[in-house]
């Protein structure tokens, strides 16, 4: 996760860091300091993956700023931000079938720890990512960050959700 590690360097120099350092694939759960493009070229260029993203936080490391009033604003921005990436994960994803994967996972902690937000945002980020993709995909659902989510539910209720997505 290269925001633990390499924090000495601006995060868009943590990628040839971590290249540096043997890594094949990393996390950076927010890259938001960077253009999306920017992300992607660099990436590109080192012939990394990415396992990891989170949407950003708003101010002050809130989490769940969707939810909270008179932040519609904030959080408009950050979902465009979210989309932006999403377009970028869908390039990756293009890029790992061509390269000769079977399957592609993606990682959606938030989708069963916040329903009620990913059922009018994250399948939008979702299907983003997913957009013209012909190959097998799934998602990584959990229950959230233990760190974060401190209530759980019994089961896993966006499954019927995820059903009607294009997840394969």
């Amino acid at each position: 996760n290269l925001g633990l590690l390499f924090t000495e360097r601006p995060p868009i120099e943590r990628f040839a860091a971590a290249a540096a350092a043997g890594f094949s694939a990393v996390e950076l759960l927010f890259p938001y300091s960077d253009a999306p493009t920017s992300v992607k070229a660099e990436i590109d260029r080192l012939g990394l993956t990415i396992l990891g993203l989170n949407t950003s936080v708003g101010r002050d490391g809130e989490f769940g700023i969707g939810a909270l009033p008179g932040r519609e604003q904030d959080f408009a921005a950050i979902f465009k931000q979210a989309l932006d990436y999403a377009a970028a994960v869908n390039q990756e994803i293009r890029d790992l079938f061509s390269a000769g994967a079977d399957i592609v996972q993606l990682d959606e902690p938030y989708l069963q720890a916040r329903p009620e937000k990913a059922r009018r945002y994250g399948l939008v980020a979702l299907e983003r990512a997913l957009e013209g993709i012909a190959g097998e995909t799934a998602v990584h659902l959990c229950f959230g960050y233990a760190a974060i989510i401190h209530e759980r539910p019994s089961g896993y209720s966006f499954l019927p959700e995820l059903a009607a997505s294009s997840v394969k």
